[in-house]
């Protein structure tokens, strides 16, 4: 973005600095905490009262979250003042997006908001959604009604979006993306990497949370042990909680601790060393917006398999880059698994298939012109009433 002439300021919640600092040509500012900046907390306290009585009074008791996105506001303000913004964009619902309005509201400035998924999809037999939250919800669509602009990441989010009556005219698509030189298939074979074994290696890239379905990953797992007796199975993602507790006690009593590895949450500049030296990569979720690691295993030349939930079928052609199966059905996940790891030309075939989809629709560069078009297009309209 930046070397297409974007000034570009973020906002920072967290940090061990407050004075704002460069990255990639993107100027960082951390917002202070008001025990550093008692003057701001007055002002802050009121666009919170402010806030808490524009919502349901049964939602009255939410201070502290009205307050969060009151302090977001005031600083979001003065950067934007301080910088002289020409446009808001704000990625996810809350407190991001929520805040974005009361600031648009505050500047006149134009509002991007981007819809990612856990801010509008909701699984609740898996726990999953924001909406879940009755005052989330409300502010949600607030911010839906007043952004400029929303973007989905996926048609099937989009068509969620539409559901909570957003005008469609202000609605558009912003596939996800992937860095294609960072992530690329392996020089020699369909194996290499860091992480490589000789073993048929099968990899989710899932944190450890109950909507990725993991527990059929596991399930699934049993039925190609049987089968392939090498045969392992690599969970990459964050964990520590009582869902990854149980994972591993599955495992334990299905007899599975030669097979599935828990490798914990792997650094951004090592995962893709586990894609390029796993076989095939799963991707077992009972609901999805667009995962990005379709992408990223796509873009390193490995077959996926995915659930057929979400937007997942939109990234994932079935029978061309890897199959899509019905989510929750551990036999049908083994199926496909033993199905590419027993005909390695296919899962070859796939996977170089699915690296030229990435090159041709899904790069970096690519969503980031339609990014600046988007920018472009808001700048171009008359200032709203």
């Amino acid at each position: 973005m930046s070397s297409r002439g974007i000034e570009i300021h973020t906002i920072s919640l967290s940090g061990t600095t407050r004075r704002p600092y460069a990255v990639d040509g993107v100027t960082v500012h951390p917002m202070p905490r008001h025990r550093h900046h008692l003057i701001q907390a007055v002002p802050n306290v009121r666009r919170a009262l402010g806030l808490l009585a524009s919502v349901p009074p049964r939602m009255g008791a939410r201070v502290r979250h009205c307050y969060e996105i009151a302090r977001i506001e005031g600083f979001a303000i003065e950067v934007a003042r301080a910088n002289g913004a020409d446009l808001i964009h704000a990625s996810f619902g809350y407190p991001n997006g929520s805040a974005g309005v009361l600031v648009k509201n505050a500047t006149g400035l134009p509002l991007l908001l981007s819809v990612r998924g856990a801010d509008i999809l909701t699984e609740r037999t898996a726990g999953y959604g924001a909406r879940l939250d009755d005052l989330y919800d409300t502010l949600f669509r607030r911010a839906l009604q007043s952004a400029d602009l929303v973007t989905a990441n996926s048609g099937y989010v989009l068509e969620r979006i539409l559901e909570l009556g957003v005008d469609r005219r202000k609605c558009v698509l912003l596939p996800r993306a992937v860095d294609t030189e960072k992530f690329f298939p392996a020089e020699c074979g369909n194996r290499g990497g860091a992480e490589a074994t000789s073993r048929p290696t099968i990899l989710a890239a899932r944190h450890a949370v109950p909507k990725n379905g993991l527990e059929y990953l596991i399930y699934a797992a049993r039925l190609v042990a049987d089968r392939v007796p090498n045969v392992v199975f690599m969970i990459c993602g964050k964990g520590g909680n009582s869902y990854e507790h149980w994972l591993k006690t599955l495992v334990q009593n299905l007899e599975l601790e030669q097979h599935v590895m828990f490798a914990g949450w792997i650094p951004r500049d090592r995962i893709a060393s586990y894609f390029r030296s796993c076989d095939v990569s799963v991707i077992p979720s009972v609901m999805e917006a667009a995962g990005n690691v379709i992408l990223e295993a796509m873009a390193c030349g490995k077959p996926v398999i995915g659930s057929r939930v979400g937007g997942i079928p939109e990234y994932l052609d079935d029978g061309v880059t890897g199959f899509l199966v019905e989510p929750r059905n551990p036999a049908a996940l083994a199926d496909r698994i033993l199905t590419l790891i027993g005909d390695k030309d296919l899962a070859r075939r796939m996977g170089m298939a699915g690296r030229a989809r990435v090159v041709r629709e899904f790069r970096y560069d690519v969503m980031i012109a339609r990014i600046v078009g988007f920018y472009e297009a808001l700048l171009r309209r008359p200032a709203a009433s």
